[in-house]
């Protein structure tokens, strides 16, 4: 990813900090989801990567069966937001880009976990995971949920009919169904995933681009902003009526689990259905 489309991403999720907890329910009800997945065992040191504001933090802070939690995220004001969640003696923060945690943090984890983060490694997902995959103890478990590219398409379908052409959003550049799974088949020893699509629906369109500003979801640097004037709302939100009765999206997530980075040189590794 470019440094300006990073410093994007930090500046789009320093200004939803103030406002993420409120607008944030799907990444909220992803927890659960993401616990789920996760075997019964105890784990002693655990990395969170791209805590934002500390939802997950504070779960993992008080159950049981997490300790000594690191958590990181490239917003320094989502850290501040999550150090005010938490009472300070089992968790760390630190400030850190995801794709280089690799080379910043020193030691291994036998939990590596990340809610609705991931994806915004945008084009350096593919390579960055497997390093990421590296930070696990040998009997670690990395777990996340990631959304895909193919997120949001009722809206890009409506907005190309509206504009005349692509018009590119942020999930644009997410990582798609497929490159989740490969990255998982190439990496992990033992790996279980669920692909989830989850339909939201909105009283209007102001309603649907206030959860994506609000939750950090802007135009990245060189993508034209959302800008539509009071007609162009209206004609946007016939174009939805038409398409789907009212004003719905669907959000693509990969939730997974995994065990044991795979070594190149054994070819009989293979993830579990």
């Amino acid at each position: 990813m470019a440094l300006i489309e990073k410093k994007t991403v930090r500046s789009s999720f320093d200004r939803a900090a103030a406002t993420y907890d409120e607008w944030a329910d799907l990444q909220r009800h992803l927890i659960s989801d993401l616990m789920k997945i996760l075997p019964e065992r105890r784990f002693d040191s655990v990395l969170e990567i791209g805590c934002g504001t500390g939802l997950l933090t504070s779960f993992l802070e008080q159950e049981p069966g997490f300790r000594n939690v690191i958590a990181t995220d490239i917003s320094f004001n989502m850290l501040k937001k999550a150090g005010l969640k938490t009472d300070g003696k089992s968790v760390s923060f630190i400030a850190a880009d995801a794709a280089l945690l690799p080379g910043v943090l020193r030691g291994k984890f036998d939990l590596v976990i990340s809610n609705s983060a991931l994806h915004w490694l945008m084009d350096e997902f593919a390579g960055a995971m497997p390093l990421l995959f590296e930070l696990m103890l040998p009997q670690g478990v990395f777990a996340a949920s990631v959304f895909t590219k193919e997120s949001l398409w009722e809206l890009k379908t409506v907005l190309k009919r509206f504009t005349g052409d692509e018009t590119t959003l942020p999930v644009d550049m997410f990582p798609s169904v497929e490159d989740v799974r490969n990255v998982l088949s190439g990496s992990l020893a033992q790996y279980h995933y669920k692909h989830l699509s989850i339909s939201k629906t909105y009283p209007d369109l102001l309603s649907l681009m206030r959860v994506l500003h609000r939750t950090g979801v802007t135009p990245l640097a060189g993508q034209r902003p959302l800008i539509f004037g009071s007609s162009g709302v209206k004609r946007i939100e016939a174009m939805f009526n038409e398409m789907c009765g009212r004003v719905r999206v669907s959000y693509d997530v990969v939730l997974f689990a995994g065990t044991g980075v795979k070594e190149s040189r054994n070819p009989s590794a293979r993830g579990m259905p």
